[in-house]
């Protein structure tokens, strides 16, 4: 191929521009400016929750998440492993303990597993669940919608509730993808206690860096807002009670974030267009290119392919390389984070799937900025990959 297809590149174009030079001549640079107010009514608007916070990225959407919650030395907090590893810092910067989970075919976490070990790797203390190996608090789950694919929340609800759990959502990946129900749409989210996004440069829309931090709960909210703020208690007179953070999102990138959303809805149409264009073009037989969840919208944001026999890592790395010399710069799955050198000490329950199934996913370029010829090259190269 002769011109580089990367994984994902920021749809920009002229009025992006535009938006970020009127900040700067308008003199609002930093966290202060009325763009970042309009940016957080624009997206709480899109998804339909009532508070949004934004931040300078998603983890720090994740981390203070955590601080709201009361997370601390004393709980666990059960994520999936297989995420970007930004989830599991935050625990790890609130002191908690991470247990981690299967995947599902989806490649989100596997719900079942964390409904059978609430129900059998738990002793019930009053309202609450203590992990019997590592006599935790389970005091959070984090739900990570894995590459805009919406993850089964619903069925860990009911659970979460009785047993005064909280649901935190990382929809870092998902902006644009819904749950269909009752024929109603529903947004990635808001349906667990607090939901983040993430607007960094691979992101559907990007603010260079940024995040966002989105809750129905107007006490999550005030008190996220505090601490992200450094926890200013009298801004004239600069009196501080709490031990604050400096995480508030900037001015220019709120701007960009605007007129980013004046293109979301291209940019999600030509995702789709897209998906549907390389289910066509990839017919290589021992390859799937895997499915949307069903009674969801996916926005799409990343198109995975499966290779459907089981290979070891070292084919893995061997098939990416002779398609990163060809200039198709693909990706695989994140390495298990259970496996990872400093998180091997922490609970796993019931890892299967993931084990194996890691070193089956390729990610493909996936930036709205391709153009159809350019899927049609990838696509044929793809289909000549030998497994």
């Amino acid at each position: 191929m002769k011109n580089r297809a990367n994984l994902y590149e920021p749809y920009l174009t002229k009025s992006d521009n535009f938006f970020i030079k009127k900040s700067i001549d308008e003199g609002w640079v930093s966290t202060a400016g009325k763009n970042i107010d309009k940016f957080e009514k624009k997206i709480s608007d899109l998804v339909k929750v009532k508070y949004c916070l934004a931040l300078n990225s998603g983890t720090s959407s994740l981390d203070i998440s955590l601080k709201v919650l009361g997370i601390n030395s004393n709980h666990a907090v059960l994520v999936p492993s297989a995420t970007f590893i930004a989830p599991i810092n935050a625990i790890l910067y609130n002191q908690a303990e991470p247990i981690f989970f299967d995947i599902d075919e989806n490649l989100n976490i596997n719900t079942s597993d964390v409904i059978k070990f609430l129900k059998e790797e738990t002793i019930k203390k009053g309202d609450l669940l203590i992990s019997k190996k590592n006599k935790k608090i389970i005091k959070a789950i984090i739900i990570v919608h894995v590459f805009g694919k919406p993850a089964d929340i619903f069925a860990l609800k009911e659970i979460c509730k009785l047993n005064n759990i909280k649901l935190i959502e990382d929809a870092s990946e998902s902006l644009g993808s819904y749950y269909i129900k009752n024929k109603n749409k529903i947004h990635t989210g808001i349906i667990g206690d607090i939901g983040c996004l993430s607007f960094n440069g691979n992101k559907i829309i990007t603010t260079g860096s940024g995040g966002m931090l989105m809750t129905n709960n107007k006490t999550y909210y005030k008190q996220a807002k505090y601490l992200s703020t450094q926890s200013k208690d009298n801004a004239v007179y600069f009196i501080h009670n709490n031990v604050g953070y400096n995480l508030r999102m900037n001015n220019i990138s709120a701007s960009l974030g605007l007129s980013q959303l004046n293109k979301i809805d291209y940019i999600l149409s030509k995702k789709q267009d897209d998906y549907e264009l390389y289910q066509k073009l990839i017919t290589n037989k021992n390859l799937e290119l895997m499915q949307p969840t069903k009674n969801t919208i996916s926005n799409n944001w990343l198109n995975i392919i499966k290779i459907k026999k089981k290979i070891s890592f070292k084919k893995l790395k061997q098939i990416i390389k002779i398609l990163h010399k060809q200039n198709v710069y693909v990706r695989p799955l994140w390495y298990p984070n259970h496996l990872q050198k400093f998180l091997k000490k922490y609970i796993r329950y019931n890892l299967q799937s993931i084990n194996s199934i890691f070193t089956q996913i390729i990610c493909l370029p996936s930036s709205p900025s391709l153009k159809n010829k350019t899927i049609i090259e990838i696509s044929k190269i793809i289909n000549k990959i030998k497994i």
